[in-house]
Order: C-alpha cells, then sequence, then structure tokens
C-alpha cells in the first residue's frame, strides 16, 4: 500500500499573510457597509409586507400571542419572527422598511459569524476567514435575499446553530449542553417557521450518531428531557393561543405547510420530480457562486482522505448531505428553504481550495485568476453604459458619477489584484462586494420609483387621503396586494379587516367582479390595480 508523499501531508496554513489580512478586514468593512447601505429606500416586496403587517397587526391590537393579517386568524407561521418585526419597530421607533428588514440582514451577518469562528476553531483562521467571505458574498443572498426582511435568514442561522452546537458539545462528549442547545434552538425554530426544524435535528443527530457508531447515545437521559423541554415549549405557546382561539386549525395549518411542496404533495407529478432533480442543484450551485468556481480544486486524487482526516470538514459533508435530501426529492422547495445548508459547500470547496499538496493546484489557481480579471473588466465596462439605461438614468443620482465609482472601482480592484499576488482571489469576493454597493446606488432607487410596490405604496397613500380616518374595510372576497394593505394600516395606525355586510359611510376596497355580485349602488372615490384586477375605492349609496 502506497504511503502519502510529503507533499499530500501539507496543511491548510492557520495564518493569514499581512496583505491577506488587510484585503479580509477591508472587505468585512466594506461589506458590513453595503448590507445596509440604503436597504430602507425601496417598498417592501414579495413576503415581506406579509410579515411587517402581521407584526403590525400584533402591535396595534396588544395580542402578541394571535397572528392576524388583515383582521383574520393568520396560521401559516407563528410568531416568533414577527416578535423580531415589532422589536425592531420599538428599536427604531417607527414602521419603516429598515426596521422591518433589520433583523434579517442581522441574521446574515451572524451567519457569516458562526462560519469565521467555527472554521477558525475547527480548522484555521485563514480557513475561516475565507469560508465566511465567501459564503457572505453568494450572490442569491447578497444580491436578493439579503435586501429583503422576510423570514428564511433568521431561520438559517438558528437552524445552522443547531449544526454547529451538534459538533461543538460532540466533540467534548458533553451531551446534556448538546440536547438541550439543540432542541432549545429547535423549539425556536418551530415556532419560528413550524415543522421543518423537527425534521432538520432528526435528520442531523441520527446521521451524526450514526456515523459516529454512537446510536445507543441518542437514548440517554438527556435526549429525552430535552425533547420534552422542546414539545413544552411549543405546546406552551398553543396553550396560550388556546385563551384566545381554537389551535387545532393553526396545528393543521402548519402540517400541512410542512407537507406542501415536498414529495408527499399529490400534486407533484413524476415530470415535476425529474425536473427538480435535475434542476435543484444547478440552482443552488449558481446560487452560492463565487464560491462553486473553487468546485475544480475538490478533485484531486487525495479528495477522500483529505476529508477523512478533518473531522470538522467530514461532519459539514455529512450534515449537509443528510439534510439536503429531503428538499432534492421535494419538487417546489425552493432555493431559500435550505439557506442555512449554504455555508457546508461554501466551506467544503474553500477547504480543497485552501488545501496544498496537489499537483495540478497551480494551473486550477491560475485559471481561476484569469477568469477573476475577466469579471473585473466586465465590471469595468458595465459601469460605462450605466448612464444610458434609461431607468437606471432617470432614477439614479448623479449617474455619471455612479458610472464613474464602478469603472473606477473595478479598475482599482484590477490593480491590486495585478500588483499584489496574495490576494488575487479575494480581489473577486472585494468586487462581489462593490458591485452591491453600485447595485444600491442603481436598482434599489429604481425599485423605490418604479416598481409594482411602489405604485402600491402610493396607491396607500392616496387611499389614506381619501378616506382622512373615516372607516375603511376590504369587501369580503377580494384580494388587495399585502405591500398596500401594509402601508395603509402604518399610516392610519388602525388594522382594517375584511367585512361582508354593507355599512353606510363606510369605504370599501373592492374587486370589480365583487362589486357586481353586491347588486348594489357605489360611488368610485378611487381606482388602483392589483395584479391584473381592477379595484376600486368605493362607498356603497
Amino acid at each position: 500500500m502506497s504511503q502519502p508523499s510529503a507533499l499530500s501531508k501539507q496543511k491548510i496554513s492557520s495564518s493569514l499573510s499581512k496583505e491577506e489580512s488587510y484585503m479580509v478586514m477591508g472587505i468585512a468593512a466594506l461589506l458590513l457597509f453595503a448590507l445596509f447601505f440604503q436597504i430602507g429606500l425601496h417598498p417592501l416586496r414579495h413576503e415581506e409586507p406579509r410579515r411587517a403587517l402581521v407584526a403590525l397587526e400584533m402591535l396595534f391590537r396588544g395580542n402578541w400571542i394571535v397572528p392576524t393579517e388583515v383582521g383574520a386568524l393568520y396560521y401559516n407561521k407563528p410568531p416568533v419572527y414577527n416578535w423580531l418585526i415589532i422589536l425592531s419597530y420599538k428599536i427604531f421607533g417607527s414602521y419603516s422598511e429598515l426596521a422591518v428588514r433589520f433583523f434579517s440582514v442581522l441574521s446574515f451577518i451572524g451567519m457569516g459569524l458562526l462560519v469565521f469562528f467555527n472554521g477558525k476553531k475547527y480548522v484555521s483562521l485563514r480557513f475561516g476567514a475565507y469560508a465566511a467571505l465567501f459564503f457572505m458574498v453568494s450572490v442569491d443572498i447578497l444580491y436578493y435575499f439579503s435586501l429583503t426582511g422576510e423570514i428564511d435568514l433568521f431561520y438559517s442561522l438558528i437552524t445552522l446553530s443547531s449544526f454547529f452546537v451538534i459538533y461543538h458539545y460532540h466533540k467534548q462528549k458533553r451531551y446534556w449542553p448538546l440536547f438541550l442547545f439543540v432542541y432549545l434552538l429547535a423549539a425556536v425554530g418551530t415556532l419560528t417557521k413550524g415543522l421543518p426544524s423537527i425534521a432538520f435535528v432528526g435528520i442531523s443527530l441520527l446521521s451524526w450518531f450514526v456515523f459516529q457508531r454512537e446510536f445507543k447515545k441518542l437514548f440517554l437521559p438527556a435526549h429525552f428531557v430535552s425533547f420534552f423541554l422542546f414539545a413544552g415549549i411549543v405546546a406552551g405557546y398553543f396553550w396560550v393561543y388556546s385563551w384566545y382561539e381554537d389551535p387545532t386549525p393553526f396545528l393543521n395549518r402548519l402540517v400541512f405547510e410542512s407537507s406542501q411542496r415536498t414529495a408527499v404533495d399529490e400534486n407533484n407529478g413524476f415530470i415535476d420530480l425529474v425536473s427538480h432533480l435535475f434542476n435543484f442543484p444547478l440552482t443552488n450551485l449558481l446560487n452560492i457562486m463565487p464560491a462553486t468556481l473553487l468546485l475544480p480544486f475538490v478533485f484531486r486524487k487525495d479528495a477522500v482522505r483529505r476529508l477523512r482526516e478533518q473531522p470538522f470538514i467530514t461532519f459539514i459533508a455529512l450534515i449537509f448531505a443528510a439534510n439536503i435530501l429531503l428538499y432534492w426529492i421535494s419538487p417546489g422547495a425552493k432555493a431559500r428553504y435550505v439557506y442555512m445548508l449554504y455555508p457546508f459547500p461554501v466551506m467544503f470547496f474553500v477547504y480543497y481550495y485552501l488545501l496544498p499538496g496537489e499537483h495540478l493546484k497551480e494551473k486550477k489557481t491560475n485559471i481561476l485568476h484569469r477568469l477573476i480579471v475577466v469579471l473585473i473588466i466586465l465590471v469595468a465596462a458595465a459601469g460605462i453604459a450605466i448612464p444610458f439605461i434609461p431607468p437606471l438614468a432617470t432614477h439614479t443620482a448623479s449617474p455619471i458619477v455612479v458610472a464613474a465609482l464602478t469603472t473606477g472601482g473595478a479598475l482599482a480592484i484590477l490593480w491590486l489584484h495585478l500588483k499584489v499576488k496574495a490576494v488575487r482571489t479575494l480581489s473577486l469576493l472585494l468586487l462581489l462586494v462593490w458591485v452591491r454597493i453600485i447595485f444600491n446606488l442603481t436598482v434599489i432607487p429604481v425599485r423605490a420609483a418604479d416598481s409594482s410596490e411602489a405604485q402600491g405604496k402610493r396607491d396607500a397613500q392616496k387611499i389614506v387621503n381619501l378616506t382622512d380616518g373615516s372607516p375603511l374595510h376590504v369587501l369580503e372576497g377580494s384580494m388587495i396586494s399585502r405591500t398596500t394593505i401594509f402601508y395603509i394600516e402604518r399610516q392610519r395606525e388602525q388594522v382594517l379587516n375584511f367585512e361582508g355586510k354593507i355599512l353606510p359611510d363606510h369605504y370599501y376596497m373592492a374587486y370589480e367582479e365583487e362589486l357586481k355580485q353586491q347588486n348594489k349602488a357605489y360611488d368610485i372615490i378611487y381606482r388602483f390595480k392589483y395584479k391584473d384586477d381592477s379595484v376600486f375605492l368605493i362607498k356603497f349609496k
């Protein structure tokens, strides 16, 4: 049997060079700025207004136990994330977009810190720094989800924490804190997003303990006590909920939500499954770009031995493989459902990229660095086009200045890349953070001025002015944009409600089709659109 050569025994450098240290600190500082810069400028969109609205109504009704949406009982999600948004409203003293998004961005930063500190502790400082930065510039989160106040990044932070807790305490053979903290986090996760936390905990504990040949440890008293603590916390919430409302439909809905878009959903056919099996991994590999560019470094002769000799990397590979499977075979599963797993392939790829001792490494690294040069030049060239793209030229403050910043910044990064060999790979991360700042200066103002959400916000202001504090309802059967509803409730500081009765001198927002069914005369006060449907603000005669 051949012995590993001296070259293949080399380890990842434990420290950063002086140039790398400056670069890492510079990227981290710029990233922190980029994540918060202008994020309160554009109106709430997609699922954001729903989260913000439910929190707003809990606050206005003075009931933090029973979630409602447009005054109706809301069963899709338990309340923990709404509590965080309420806390944010109080911290900022307003119901602003920044307040809605604050904890989501903070959760993303928390995930980056978890990757850094765990990578530093169990592999090396250099690994922790590279892995954290590569994760935090994952394009899908950096340019899309970190700009929203949705639930998924907070939930991912909670779930990712539970994964690292398993490794940390298992390594020390301290089973009481292991099970206690994992199930406490699972309780928070369950009261945030429902039942997926139970699957994440069960799959992770089972796979790791079986892999470690410690299956019997799962029957320790600590595990049972912790599980009952978890069950007590979750049951305790629903017991308090029962003081106000029947929890049965809430629980039924959570079960339904968890089974939706999974392999057991009868709406998913064979074609959906095959399509998902192919598209899901590709989508996620694209989402974690630029870390995916490091994938070729995984393919080396000693890859399996290198994996086995590093227990932490073995752990993340196993936990990723065990948990992703459930979503891979579930047609309709969205990429954001597995954000908590994204750090693992990123860390995996970074580990092999940083590993020395491979004959083809220099060749692969040269190709990577040439690709980075091409990307930098493309960004520099794209900057010149900004003043000539109509929406950007119209809504960007000083498009010439932003164009100069884009091109000048890219050329400065190119100079750094060519001048300082030690930071060539990191220059790609700096480029992506710089592009995010340019994105904030160009795309966000367009969204703030010229999007369907911006129109929804303007409609809300118009309706608030026209109704001037008079009773206002949504006619039962009509569906109004949650963005519009949120801004109306925010301005009026009142909960709207669906109303089927015709009440004199009350205003209603209603679909044209719903009004025809009422067979009552009415005055149209204001017309607006929700998707392709006409919606009227009316008063019945």
